[in-house]
């Protein structure tokens, strides 16, 4: 299982309740992710909410969840009932401090990376770790 990456969506399946008329979320790739909420706008802030909870707590045990399933395989697993509303949700990106790191790369690579870099007013990390978000955000499954 590999960590979760930035601009990473998960779906929640949103049902209303036809008794109360709450709506109950749940994240079919995230077990035991599930939030209720008043209305609809209120159920998707709390399951937002607990889709980051849940990445926490997973992060601290050194475990991630499984590859996220698309729409269409959540439908044919039979985890979104016809009734349900479903959302995209994003997990909030948390800062954490800075790790050092040390790599290899060819000299003219970094060349071509510090001038870049330097014509966009940023400096070698800044670009580097720019490069690698909008990579993993358009690149991950």
């Amino acid at each position: 299982m590999q960590p979760p990456v930035p601009n990473q969506k998960y779906i929640a399946v949103l049902e209303q309740d036809d008794s109360s008329g709450c709506f109950t979320a749940t994240v079919p790739d995230l077990p035991g992710c599930v939030s209720e909420g008043a209305d609809f706008d209120d159920a998707l802030a709390m399951i937002a909410d607990a889709v980051n909870g849940w990445l926490e707590t997973k992060a601290e045990e050194h475990s991630f969840p499984s590859a996220r399933r698309s729409y269409e395989e959540l439908r044919a697993a039979g985890e979104i009932p016809d009734a349900a509303h479903v959302v995209p949700v994003s997990p909030e990106y948390k800062h954490q401090p800075a790790v050092r790191l040390n790599i290899s790369a060819d000299p003219r690579l970094i060349a071509v990376v510090d001038e870049t870099a330097k014509a966009m007013g940023m400096n070698r990390s800044s670009f580097l770790k720019m490069a690698a978000r909008e990579k993993l955000s358009r690149e991950t499954p």
